[in-house]
């Protein structure tokens, strides 16, 4: 039924065009597909903008990776792993992957695992059409990596982090044909604790990086281009954990959303300072869309 709610400020026209976005709503007026497409721009932009000052400016690794997963939600029109991933395969729909989801094919090795068959009986597809949605959930899965990371004492009586990453299937293809690449992020619960970013990482790698000498946890996220195959570890510091009420990506809101609310005495809102948004040639580390699509 259509809503009754009608949008009265260009703030709700640009959530609702963004949402209809996400879910791949195609409007019949041409001039509501131009101002999608032109508020879609518009955000990967500030996005980028965001990851290049807590990347650069601020050091704030907790701010720079949930910037890059909401860009990748806009990329990927998935917001998270829970609306089923299997429509990042090429020819997969949304509406074909509720139909896998509620048949309990949610994920890459769901698919690979299920028949041929099975995927006939549940889309109404060809034999051929299922036996390409096995072959490119394989094709995925062979060039994923997983991630390991400890503290070990240094020299200097503090610890470094030792981080390695490596592929999951053993023999597994390299991410030469771009179809699986990663980014890594490293920080600490501290401000300014990004230690390590790096981007367009498809192979086995080791690596040592220095902490600071107080903090209380290390978060280490391996993000993937597509949704589905993030690796994340999360390693004891020497001090007591600071946790951050910063909450950006769209998951997180619903989770807090969904606690119960207790009534708190209005609070007068305080004005936002001016901040300048540092913005240059940043190189996406989700780039290309085409890149999520197996062909």
């Amino acid at each position: 039924p259509q809503s009754k709610i009608r949008i009265q400020t260009p703030e709700q026209k640009a959530f609702v065009l963004l949402q209809s976005s996400i879910g791949k709503h195609n409007f019949r007026d041409a001039s509501l597909r131009r101002e999608m497409s032109n508020i879609l721009d518009g955000a990967f932009r500030i996005l980028a903008a965001v990851e290049e000052y807590a990347r650069v400016g601020s050091r704030n690794g907790q701010v720079a990776v949930q910037g890059w997963l909401m860009r990748r939600s806009l990329y990927s029109s998935l917001w998270g792993e829970n609306d089923g991933v299997l429509n990042q395969i090429n020819g997969i729909s949304h509406e074909m992957t509720k139909k896998l989801t509620n048949n309990g094919v949610k994920t890459f090795p769901d698919a690979m695992n299920s028949s041929s068959e099975e995927i006939v009986k549940c889309l109404n597809v060809t034999p051929s059409f299922a036996s390409g949605v096995r072959t490119a959930a394989a094709k995925i899965l062979q060039r994923t990596l997983k991630l390991t990371a400890c503290t070990k004492s240094n020299a200097a009586g503090g610890l470094d982090l030792h981080i390695k990453v490596e592929r999951k299937v053993k023999g597994g293809q390299t991410g030469g044909d771009r179809i699986v690449y990663y980014s890594l992020l490293v920080y600490t619960d501290r401000p300014g604790g990004l230690l390590h970013y790096r981007e367009d990482l498809a192979s086995d790698a080791e690596m040592i990086v220095s902490c600071p000498p107080k903090f209380g946890r290390a978060y280490i996220r391996l993000l993937g281009n597509i949704v589905g195959i993030d690796e994340k570890v999360a390693v004891d510091g020497n001090d007591s954990i600071e946790k951050s009420s910063f909450k950006l990506s769209p998951a997180a809101a619903r989770v807090s959303s969904s606690a119960p609310k207790t009534k708190k005495p209005a609070k007068k809102a305080k004005p936002s300072s001016p901040r300048k948004r540092l913005f240059n040639s940043h190189q996406s580390s989700v780039s290309e869309v085409s890149d999520l699509r197996l062909h």
